[in-house]
Parts: C-alpha cells; structure tokens; sequence
C-alpha cells in the first residue's frame, strides 16, 4: 500500500524508478507516459505482463489488472473484463509529468492535440469513445481512397467523419473556454509576472466561429460540405487531409509563438502551467484531484519551480509518485514516504 501523500522513489540511472512509475501510469490510463509501444514495456526475454493495483477515491473502490499475452491486452475492473476503455477510466485519471514534457511547447502539433484530448476524456469519458470511432473512420476512409471506388462508397464514410468529427470540434473548443482561464492563472502565479498567456484553436475543417456559434447538426452539415470539397484532393493524395485529426493548439505569449520565441526558462513554465491546469480542471469537474506522477525530480527542467510545482500538490494532498536520483532531491516530511530501487525492486 503506497502512502496517499508523497511517494518517493530514488536510486541510480537505470535501477527501474521510472518501470514502477510506468507501471503505475499504465494501470491507470491504459497507456505509457513515455509513448512507449506496448511491446517496449514487457521484461527482456518475455512475451507478457501483468499489472494489478487497488485504486480509491471519494465514491469508489476499484481493483484493476491488465494482462498482456500473446499479442493481446486484457483489462479487468474488479474482476470483470472490460472492453470499453471508456468503462475503464470513468473513476480515476492521473496526470504525469516528465522532461520531455517541455515539447508539449517546442513539439509537433500532435503533442498538443494529446494533452488537450486527454485533459477532456479524463473528465467526459464519451470523448473517448468518439476519439477511438473517428480514427477508426479515418483509417477505413483512408483505404477506400488508395483504392479504385466510386464517389457513392466513399460517401458513408464522409457522413461518419463529418458527424463524429463535430462531436470533438465542439469539446476541443469547450476545453479551451474552460481550461484557459486556470492555466493562465497558473502561469501568473508560477512566473510571478504580468506576461500573458493565450492559446489558439485552430480546427482543421470549419472556422472557430462557427463551433462557438452553431447549433451541432449545423456543425455536422457545414464540416460534411468542405468533406465534399476536399474529396477530389484527397482521393489524389490518398488520404484525408481536413479533420480534428489536423486541428491545431497554438500558444502564444505576450502575442508571440511559443514554439519559435519563448525561452528555455518560459517554456518550462507554460509546461507546470498546462499540467497544474489540467490538475485543477479535473478536480473542478470530478470533485477529487487525479494521483500525480513526476518522473526524474532531479531534472533541471524543474530547478527553481519544484518548490512552486510541490506546494500546490501537497497542499491539496494531492497522491504523489516521484523519482529521482537522489533523496536529496526532496525534503523529508511526514507526508512523505521514501523507497530506494535497485535493479527494479525496493531495497529494506
């Protein structure tokens, strides 16, 4: 049983600190904080895992597994097999954080579309749903237009895209309206300075007036009519080139990119920002804070901001997971509970 406070997990490079944190994050999303394949998370000279964990919160006791055999992923809550991951996340979510999280600001469109859609299916587990079906869409779409077709079999799939993907145009823009205002709070309160923080969406398909203006069903009816547009240049590329699938979340601050012109130091903070915004948005919708996982404390991207970063999370007795090279790294507190790893097992 870990403590509900402050997890501390510390030991040299390579000793599987950041394994069990993985395991932790995996447990929980379904997914590997490191964009790892599942593939890459099985030991050496293994063909399958198993994780089992016993999560709690303010309504509910869960005990969760997934196996993996045989080329194949098994999830179970409380002994059940699960088969919508939708089910499966509908109790707990947990945030991670690690360096590389600075290319959430410096990285490719897709690394801010991932932070966005997943600050929204933590919180509406029907977002998933739509997600996971619009790229199942996209994929079938995608093969009919490398193939030799009528434009009457590519229609259905037009319908399909044009409906789904409004769906997630409309809780992408509602996510802006509701996140921004925390991360731009955030930021002041990290920065302690009168910059200002924006984002910009940017959907790939119908203008951001129109999702923040129309009713759904015009949504669907305008985003169907540019699918028709655009049918001829995609059917000559060979795949779909408009949809939620481009859309873009540009941050500016003090009216300039990000990506091109914030600082090392400016970067670092936007990225405590987002993830403390995701935090606190979470617990504004679900009425309970996500567990929270920083991998590698002893990482410079932290530096002057830990002490800000650690405040906020315990102070709101938030569930801590942390690694580090060294104890050092973190004050001892009766919040806090300390583990030393060596070749992946704790050491007494």
């Amino acid at each position: 049983t870990f403590d509900n406070n402050v997890n501390f997990f510390y030991g040299k490079n390579g000793s599987g600190k950041s394994n069990l944190l993985e395991a932790i994050h995996y447990l929980i999303n379904v997914k590997s904080f490191r964009e790892s394949s599942i593939n890459d998370l099985i030991q050496w000279n293994k063909d399958k895992f198993t994780i089992k964990g016993e999560v709690e919160g303010l309504n509910f006791f869960d005990q969760l597994e997934i196996d993996f055999c045989d080329g194949k992923r098994i999830l179970k809550k409380n002994h059940k097999i699960i088969r919508n991951l939708s089910d499966y996340h509908e109790d707990i979510s947990s945030v991670s954080f690690s360096p590389k999280d600075i290319e959430l600001i410096k990285g490719e469109p897709r690394i801010r579309r991932k932070f966005f859609d997943r600050a929204i299916y933590s919180v509406k587990n029907s977002y998933l749903d739509n997600y996971l079906n619009y790229f199942r869409v996209i994929k079938n779409k995608n093969k009919i237009l490398l193939s030799s077709h009528k434009q009457d079999e590519i229609d259905p799939w037009l319908i399909k895209q044009a409906e789904i993907g409004s769906e997630l145009f409309v809780s992408r823009f509602n996510i802006i309206n509701d996140i921004l205002p925390i991360i731009k709070n955030t930021f002041s309160r990290i920065t302690k300075k009168d910059d200002v923080i924006d984002v910009i969406y940017t959907p790939s398909g119908i203008s951001i007036e129109e999702i923040g203006t129309k009713d759904i069903n015009l949504i669907k009816k305008e985003f169907y009519e540019k699918l028709k547009q655009y049918y001829y240049k995609e059917k000559n590329i060979g795949f779909s080139i408009i949809g939620p699938h481009r859309d873009n979340f540009d941050i500016y601050i003090n009216g300039k990119s990000s990506k091109n012109f914030s600082s090392q130091g400016e970067s670092k903070s936007i990225t405590i920002a987002f993830k403390l915004a995701e935090v606190i948005n979470f617990k504004e919708k679900k009425e309970e804070f996500p567990i929270f996982i920083i991998d590698d404390f002893s990482s410079e991207i932290y530096s002057e901001r830990k002490t800000i970063l650690l405040d906020y999370l315990m102070n709101n007795n938030i569930q801590l997971f942390i690694s580090a090279t060294s104890d050092k790294e973190m004050q001892k507190t009766e919040k806090t509970s300390f583990y030393q790893i060596d070749k992946g097992k704790t050491v007494i």
